[in-house]
């Protein structure tokens, strides 16, 4: 009987040391009292806006070459594409293309064109909006190698979901010829150069966000 009681005893008393244990137990940080997933809580989302679209990716639908006043034909394939800096109304872009061309009397010829622009959003902003600016312009048609200059405007129009429609006319005038003299049963020079329609571009495409957020 002692035995039990004895035994008895120390249940008690040890029972009662981790209630007191229990009790004297520093407390957690209070972020610390309910774990985050246990509240409910969802993250705040950032209201940041995102960064502006600065770079655009164009193609040239209205692929046609070729003076129908003069009885010309041909067609192009061209791809531009544009870069702004951060926060700027100016911006630069290029636009490469090639196809063919058959002035009236002559045969076909094979072209390739390059051209450089300067932009200045004059109206609205990179996404929408009206630009002026100039245009370098090169091209191989057939036997010759040339170089043009001149005045730029153009109107881009960007949805929300940023799909891109952009047109633009440049007025390059015939610089400088790095070929020699007209090849005999070739297109002539200027023929060649008033085939290609050089400058008129109407594009479409998307338009990008690059850089950090």
């Amino acid at each position: 009987m002692r035995w039990n009681r004895s035994r008895s005893s120390r249940a008690v008393t040890a029972a009662v040391l981790a209630v007191a244990l229990a009790a004297t137990a520093p407390l957690p940080a209070r972020g610390e009292q309910v774990p985050f997933i246990e509240r409910g809580e969802r993250p705040v989302p950032s209201t940041r806006p995102p960064p502006e679209r600065n770079l655009v990716l164009l193609f040239n639908v209205a692929g046609l070459a070729g003076n129908p006043f003069d009885g010309d034909r041909g067609w192009r394939l061209e791809a531009g594409i544009e870069r702004r800096p951060e926060g700027r109304r100016l911006s630069s872009a290029v636009v490469i293309g090639g196809g063919s061309v058959a002035v009236k009397g002559y045969p076909e010829e094979w072209a390739l064109g390059f051209s450089g622009q300067g932009r200045w959003y004059a109206l609205g902003d990179f996404e929408r909006g009206l630009f002026i600016g100039g245009v370098l312009d090169f091209r191989r048609i057939g036997p010759h190698l040339m170089c043009g200059a001149g005045p730029l405007v153009g109107y881009r129009y960007t949805t929300a979901a940023g799909v891109a429609a952009e047109v633009h006319l440049g007025l390059p005038l015939l610089a400088d010829s790095f070929s020699g003299a007209d090849a005999a049963g070739r297109v002539p020079l200027r023929d060649a150069w008033r085939a290609m329609l050089p400058g008129v571009f109407i594009g479409v495409g998307g338009a990008l966000r690059t850089g950090r957020r």
